[in-house]
């Protein structure tokens, strides 16, 4: 518990009773931590069955199951996060030029990019045919850029053309407001670049 506010010096004669309510504090906010830990390992293995087929992420259902948990508890913890959705620009012609299996091998690239770097408690789902979410768990504004900055790197390295659209939760928007923004902004990347690419 913080307060800015400078207080009296009178305050230093309850500084043994404060400490003492400081370790207390702190001692029910790691043991919260530790329980949180142990939650997440029961709810990977239910959600061992919610996972796609091809690339091994969460699916959509998988997905919106572990963020509504995660929700609360970053409510209930004040830990930041953001999420960021993606989407393959041209994963339909690519099947269509080359065939299924081709596809199926330019999705898998993308998954292994998606999943280098991540935190343990980061989300990774596929959304769609050519769509993806990721949950940033403890990701403030400047962490979130970084890793936006970092996901197009590594796609233009790799070849990968895909849109992106990323949101920071914040007191005024809950978790579907986020998700729905996040995905405005990718859908408005995704057309610019058509119009770049088709000029009138």
């Amino acid at each position: 518990a913080i307060d800015i506010e400078t207080k009296s010096e009178s305050l230093y004669e309850y500084e043994s009773t404060l400490r003492l309510m400081s370790r207390s504090i702190m001692t029910a906010y790691q043991q919260e931590v530790q329980l949180i830990q142990t939650r997440r390992l029961y709810e990977k293995t239910r959600l061992l069955a919610e996972k796609d087929e091809l690339t091994g992420l969460y699916n959509d259902k998988g997905w919106q199951w572990s963020l509504e948990i995660e929700e609360s508890r970053c409510k209930n913890l004040g830990t930041p996060y953001a999420i960021v959705v993606l989407e393959m620009d041209n994963l339909k012609h690519f099947s269509s030029e080359l065939g299924v299996d081709a596809g199926n091998k330019y999705l898998l690239k993308l998954t292994r990019v998606l999943n280098e770097g991540r935190n343990e408690n980061d989300i990774i789902a596929r959304l769609g045919s050519d769509q993806f979410g990721i949950f940033l768990y403890d990701s403030q504004k400047e962490d979130t850029l970084k890793t936006t900055v970092q996901l197009r790197d590594s796609f233009a390295k790799n070849n990968l053309l895909v849109s992106i659209g990323s949101c920071q939760r914040n007191t005024r928007r809950d978790l579907n407001e986020t998700i729905e923004l996040a995905k405005k902004r990718m859908t408005i990347e995704k057309t610019e670049k058509r119009s770049e690419s088709n000029p009138i």
